[in-house]
């Protein structure tokens, strides 16, 4: 039996070969459309989040609301701070007369006020970022450095803050801040007199200084200050008023002080 197909004649098996050949070249080419599919909607939805992300971040900068950038949960919680009521705060209250600061001291076009915990893991993951920040943009950033040491989880944050205020009295602060972050895993008191030794300052009154806790109510303003501020833990920074909250890298900060600078 021959019929005609596409013109020609050709016999029945002939017909049944092309079929089985059509099918299989058909069942070949359904995967493909469907793998190309879900490429096609998985690279829309991508750029789709991407450009949501954009879009958000800068009205939320415009609009002058508070700045949450945490990645992978990078921020740790103060008990005390839960349910606590923060007031409006005026910027320059957060830019205390006394505190350690680093960069241009007079007319800054942007000043990052930075609450910290050195023994946050946290803040010490933002250390590095936040050092290079530092030396990289020293002639156009104030950085202001204050003290959150959430001691109910924290066990030597109190005392390594104290530490640092006393390097501070002699000049050595940030030399100290680096020791510290370097170093978390000790930061008993017996540690915190060695790193003094180590950075060559008066051992002598940096002991009585410790010991003594000539600090320790500066400290704990420097808390009240930040809770009263609406600093929920650490890292915390204050980008010209703006809270920041949360470990952040190097490419968002370069935007954020992009930004900033318009």
């Amino acid at each position: 039996l021959k019929i005609m197909y596409n013109g020609s004649m050709i016999d029945e098996q002939q017909l049944n070969q092309f079929n089985i050949k059509r099918g299989v070249s058909r069942r070949f080419k359904k995967p493909s459309v469907i793998i190309l599919a879900c490429v096609i909607v998985f690279v829309a939805a991508f750029v789709g989040v991407f450009l949501w992300r954009a879009w958000y971040f800068y009205k939320l900068v415009k609009s002058g609301d508070n700045i949450h950038i945490a990645e992978g949960g990078g921020f740790t919680v103060s008990p005390r701070a839960q349910g606590f009521a923060s007031s409006s705060v005026d910027f320059k209250q957060l830019d205390r007369k006394g505190a350690p600061t680093f960069g241009v001291q007079k007319n800054a076009p942007i000043t990052i006020v930075q609450f910290a915990d050195f023994e946050c893991p946290f803040s010490r993951d933002t250390y590095s970022t936040v050092r290079e920040l530092m030396n990289t943009h020293m002639k156009d950033v104030r950085f202001v450095f204050r003290y959150f040491p959430i001691a109910e989880i924290n066990p030597h944050a109190i005392k390594a803050a104290e530490a640092t205020a006393c390097a501070n009295d002699q000049g050595k602060f940030w030399v100290y801040y680096d020791k510290l972050f370097q170093n978390q895993a000790q930061l008993a008191d017996v540690d915190l007199k060695r790193y003094a030794k180590e950075i060559g300052v008066d051992s002598y009154l940096f002991d009585a200084c410790l010991d003594g806790g000539t600090h320790y109510k500066e400290i704990m303003q420097d808390y009240q200050d930040g809770l009263r501020a609406g600093v929920r833990g650490t890292p915390t920074f204050f980008v010209n008023g703006q809270k920041v909250e949360g470990v952040i890298s190097l490419v968002e900060w370069e935007k954020l002080l992009v930004y900033f600078k318009k």
